[in-house]
């Protein structure tokens, strides 16, 4: 069972990398913050973030991360449910719940899950009003552990060479995070707090020719919210 002191330190880890996304955005001078970041955490609702994020488990040996959507459903992306009886989430406050997956569409890798019990839903932001160079939080569940850690990534420009050649069609948002396996699924925060996006691939090709250490693309959550919306209205 993870500790309160674990939490806490979780939590400021968290507040800061938000802070600091939006400081690199509005050119702001880190060093003029409080020392004591997380005392800032209810204030950019750190906490909830937290606990709006949950990890997958399933019976066929897969692992990914979902957050909680309004009405208390779960999203995650479809890869890391598919094929599978039996799925498992785990909150942030380490309670194991069985989920029912209720549907999903194939061409945004989107699925939206059931559970008797989870906390309230992150707060929607507009995918939209991202630009290159933009700082991204995101929370993740890498190598199963359900540590739920913390990391960040840069806009990239949707015009680069590379992603004009892999993502003509711009379905996705790039960013060089380091976003392994097992943040699939995961919630995409910009730095207001705010669900822009769910991660959902890697590139894992060769990027030894080109500027990037990493390559990721997230889903953004202007485009899929009509889908989850359209999944979960089929259900009631």
């Amino acid at each position: 069972m993870k500790t309160r002191f674990a939490r806490d330190v979780l939590a400021a880890l968290l507040s800061a990398a938000i802070l600091s996304g939006c400081a690199a955005r509005d050119n702001a001078d880190i060093s003029s913050m409080p020392e004591d970041i997380s005392g800032q955490a209810e204030e950019i609702r750190t906490e909830e973030l937290l606990l709006g994020t949950v990890c997958i488990y399933t019976d066929s040996d897969s692992f990914g991360t979902g957050f909680v959507y309004e009405g208390g459903y779960i999203v995650t992306n479809r890869h890391v449910v598919e094929d599978s009886d039996d799925i498992e989430i785990e909150t942030y406050a380490h309670e194991k719940q069985h989920a029912v997956l209720l549907g999903y569409d194939h061409d945004c890798d989107i699925a939206v899950l059931k559970a008797p019990s989870v906390s309230e839903a992150l707060s929607i932001g507009d995918s939209d009003s991202l630009s290159p160079g933009d700082i991204l939080t995101m929370i993740g569940n890498p190598d199963g552990l359900s540590e739920f850690p913390v990391i960040e990534g840069t806009v990239l420009d949707p015009g680069d060479e590379l992603l004009d050649r892999i993502d003509r069609e711009r379905k996705y948002i790039w960013h060089d995070g380091n976003a392994v396996t097992g943040y699939s699924g995961g919630p995409v925060f910009d730095c207001n707090g705010k669900l822009v996006g769910i991660q959902n691939l890697r590139y894992a090709w060769d990027l030894s020719e080109y500027e990037f250490d990493n390559l990721c693309g997230i889903i953004p959550i202007n485009r899929v919210i009509p889908v989850i919306d359209g999944i979960i209205s089929l259900q009631q």
